[in-house]
Parts: structure tokens; sequence; C-alpha cells
């Protein structure tokens, strides 16, 4: 479950998530080059003595003290769901293609005609229809169960109906893995707080972020 936002804890990851999503947008006047300190790879190591030590003040106070609030130590998949998290709007979109396809593998290795592969392809993108062809009855087999049974036809993902699914999958998946990600794409995404999101399996999880990662990378 995501971290309620009416919670200390919540505000501070809350605070946390509008830095990461845009921080050239949530920091004052003068503090134009701490972003670069947020690409680092030791971030959480650095970012409270950092951002401490800026002229910003009072903001930078509270983001520092909101990093001492994740993991000591990032599970794989808290990490893979950061990376989604801020990943460029391209790569998201894919990665929601590619969970798409994961979501319908079953209809997608069924059809046997050509003009509904091609349909399907068109939809999809070649890559995502490969994927889903090559790993989804194996590692992505537990995510059929979203599969609302839209028809898989029309070149416009973005406007389809299984994109908005994929959409609320992947806040979800991001949200369960790692709180502050989930917030990060919402707000990336809509512009607001995570809604209300469908419970995933653990297995779930980890078949939703393969397939997402596979899409981010292609």
């Amino acid at each position: 479950m995501a971290l309620a936002l009416d919670t200390e804890r919540g505000r501070a990851t809350l605070r946390l998530s509008r830095l990461l999503a845009d921080p050239l947008a949530v920091l004052p006047e003068g503090a134009v080059a701490v972003p670069g300190l947020f690409r680092a790879p030791g971030f959480r190591a650095l970012a409270p003595k950092a951002l401490a030590g800026t002229s910003a003040g009072g903001l930078l106070g509270e983001i520092a003290e909101a990093t001492r609030r994740l993991p000591d130590r990032l599970a794989p998949e808290m990490t893979q769901a950061l990376a989604l998290a801020l990943a460029p709007e391209g790569q998201q979109a894919k990665a929601r293609r590619y969970l798409a396809a994961a979501i319908h593998a079953p209809r997608l290795r069924a059809a046997l005609l050509k003009t509904e592969r091609e349909a399907m392809t068109a939809l999809l993108g070649a890559g995502a229809f490969d994927f889903a062809l090559r790993e989804g009855a194996v590692f992505c087999h537990h995510l059929a169960r979203f599969d609302e049974r839209a028809l898989l036809t029309g070149a416009d993902f973005a406007t389809h109906p299984v994109a908005e699914t994929a959409h609320r999958l992947m806040a979800a998946s991001l949200a369960a893995s790692l709180p502050v990600a989930g917030h990060v794409y919402a707000l990336r995404s809509t512009g607001a707080p995570l809604g209300d999101l469908p419970e995933l399996t653990e297995l779930e999880i980890k078949q939703a972020l393969r397939a997402m990662e596979r899409g981010r990378a292609a």
C-alpha cells in the first residue's frame, strides 16, 4: 500500500516526490546547482549534508530530512521502481506498452490470423509484442488477471483503454515497491497524488517491474 499522505511521513515523502519530479520548479532561486546532486550514485548518503550546507534554507532542510526517511538500503525492486519513476517520458511510455503487452500476453500468443497480429503490433509496438511472445507466458502470467478484454486494435496507444489499465498497474506496482516512486510517477504523469489503485501480490509486482524495465531499456 502507498504511504498515507495525511501523516508526517507521508507529507515528507510528498515533498521529496515533488522535488524529484521537477527539482527546478520546487527549489528556490539560488539553488539551481543542487539538482545535479540527485543524479549522484550516492544520493541518499550525500543529500542531507550537501543540502543542509546550501543557502536555500528551510525547504532544503525539510527535503534533507525527508531523504532520511527512505530505507537505509534499497531492495532491487525499490531501485527499479525509482528508476522507472524518474525515467524520461519516452521511456515511461515504452514501459507502459510493455506492461500492457505483458497483461495481454495470452491473447497475443493465441492470435493466429495475420491481420490480428498486425493490429496488435500496431497498437503495442513490435518490441512489446515480441516481448510478450518470448517472456509473457513464463515471466508475466500473473498479470493476465488485469486483462479487461478490450479490443487490441487501433494505432493510438495513448488513448486506448489498455493504456489506462497499464498506467494504473504501473502506479500501483511502483507505489507498492517504494512509496516515493509511486508519488513521483503520479505527480509527473497526472499532476496529482496517487488515487485508488489495485492491490498487488508480491509476484504481480515483480512481474510488472520486469515488463516495465524491459520497456524502459528497449
